[in-house]
């Protein structure tokens, strides 16, 4: 009996601490005594999720005084399409062997999976398109859009690093000079990086390349190397210990014990150090599956000091949470947000099915 009394008090515990977080990440205030009885319930009969009540602040008639045009699922129609039409749509034929999206960039379709897109010329990305919803579009673009004279970008977790490629185009449009670098773990995508910038006439000399994994501090991670590169995406690093150490990384294994060619490894760079000497830093674009809330807690006052905006890619309530709870402590506001997806798996875990998006703005540089 005393088990069980002490779990739920530790759940009314996590319930009320998620509800305090969500309300001064998004409204800036605590919750009045009202909404915190009425959450609170909700919470601990599961008659509503982190998601929902994320989903449910984001949405009130509060949020968006305080906010203004955002949605509830991170951008509407119109917000999307003002940003959208401030760049030249891409109107000519499509290239076999490619996905070529609105701005002109193309994505071969075997790094992807999308062989049966060969050819495809894409519309505005609204809700989205295959890599990325609209605000993440949202992010990068209007990041471009307050850049002066010179875009920088660091991608974190960057695959094939599209959002590097959309940034850079993006910026030379805008008649900007601009300068990206992609850090990615697993080899193979690392190839494709430099076959993309190629195809995207990104020169060497407008881009870092680095192969690797951004932590907390610089050292050595393990991270999975793919069999085929183009069939995995969403490798996650192991930072200490032997075998399966940490969530993210044994979670992966696990999934994908079949696909991992060898576990590399491989050279890991704290936030710090890639910037260091590196000035403004307009936009940080983070994916890097599960690590994003130790990364920016640590990292959080340099952060502050050099970038201008940050969108991050969560992958559990908890990480939602942790990330509300911080950017605003330090002055960052709020430009958009989608709770991470989770459902329990056959042992009662949660398993993430749909990644979360954050975008913060660092008033000091507007």
């Amino acid at each position: 009996m005393e088990h069980i009394v002490i779990e739920e008090q530790s759940k009314t515990s996590n319930a009320k601490d998620a509800i305090i977080a969500a309300y001064r990440g998004l409204l800036g205030r605590d919750p009045d005594k009202n909404g915190l009885i009425s959450y609170l319930d909700l919470l601990e009969k599961n008659s509503i999720s982190y998601e929902d009540l994320i989903r449910q602040i984001s949405g009130s008639d509060e949020f968006k005084t305080i906010h203004g045009y955002i949605h509830t699922y991170g951008s509407s129609r119109r917000e999307a399409m003002d940003v959208f039409r401030q760049f030249r749509k891409y109107e000519g034929p499509g290239r076999a062997g490619f996905v070529t999206n609105f701005l002109g960039c193309v994505s071969n379709v075997n790094h992807v999976g999308l062989a049966s897109h060969s050819g495809l010329v894409e519309s505005f990305p609204f809700p989205g398109n295959f890599h990325g919803a609209a605000l993440e579009w949202i992010a990068v673009l209007r990041s471009v859009l307050d850049a002066r004279e010179r875009f920088s970008m660091i991608e974190l977790g960057a695959g094939w690093a599209p959002w590097s490629a959309i940034g850079y185009a993006a910026a030379k449009q805008k008649g900007l000079s601009a300068h990206v670098i992609p850090i990615e773990g697993d080899r193979g995508h690392i190839d494709y990086i430099h076959h993309s910038f190629r195809e995207n006439s990104i020169p060497d000399s407008d881009a870092d390349v680095i192969h690797g994994v951004i932590g907390v501090e610089d050292g050595i991670a393990r991270f999975p190397r793919a069999a085929q590169a183009g069939h995995v995406y969403g490798g996650a690093a192991g930072f200490s210990g032997e075998g399966n150490d940490g969530d993210a990384f044994g979670t992966f294994l696990r999934h994908h014990s079949g696909l991992i060619a060898e576990i590399e490894e491989v050279t890991c760079y704290s936030l710090a150090t890639i910037l260091n000497g590196k000035g403004t830093i307009d936009l940080i674009h983070c994916d890097i599956q599960g690590a994003e809330g130790d990364l920016f807690e640590h990292h959080i006052d340099v952060v502050t000091k050099q970038v201008k905006r940050v969108f991050i890619g969560t992958h559990s309530a908890d990480l939602d949470r942790r990330l509300i709870s911080l950017f605003p402590k330090h002055g960052w506001v709020c430009e958009g947000i989608v709770a991470a997806k989770t459902r329990d798996d056959p042992h009662g875990d949660p398993m993430l099915v749909a990644d979360g998006d954050q975008v913060w703005r660092n008033p000091a540089f507007f």
